[in-house]
């Protein structure tokens, strides 16, 4: 696991677990949103996409907003601000599909990933 992920308590984890069942539940499918963060000191272009160039440093997820449903909330399920993240456009296509694209694992936040599967 990458040294940079900030360790998160279990309390924050189900809460998040919970937000993405309760997005998932209220908009009939799956409430979880997909961000990259870029490397540091990496600023996003306007296309959105900036991570493709200048390199992502991880994959995360985020419970939708409840004012926003196609937007972030205000952290990940791992407990990072998502204001500086990219959203990306991935959405699983069917059900026991990876909530993050295949292509990639290398960079998966395993804290996000274990908060999915509690």
């Amino acid at each position: 696991m990458n040294e940079n992920f900030q360790s998160v308590d279990a309390p924050a984890i189900r809460r998040g677990r919970d937000a993405c069942a309760r997005a998932a539940r209220d908009r009939g499918g799956v409430g979880i949103i997909v961000l990259i963060e870029p490397q540091a000191g990496h600023t996003p272009n306007l296309d959105g996409k900036s991570w493709v160039v200048g390199g992502l440093k991880a994959v995360h997820a985020a419970s939708s907003a409840p004012e926003a449903p196609d937007d972030p909330g205000e952290q990940t399920l791992c407990g990072l601000d998502t204001a500086p993240m990219e959203k990306h456009s991935y959405h699983p296509t069917a059900p026991g599909s990876h909530w993050y694209p295949p292509n990639l694992t290398p960079w998966l936040c395993h804290t996000c990933d274990t908060a999915l599967k509690q």
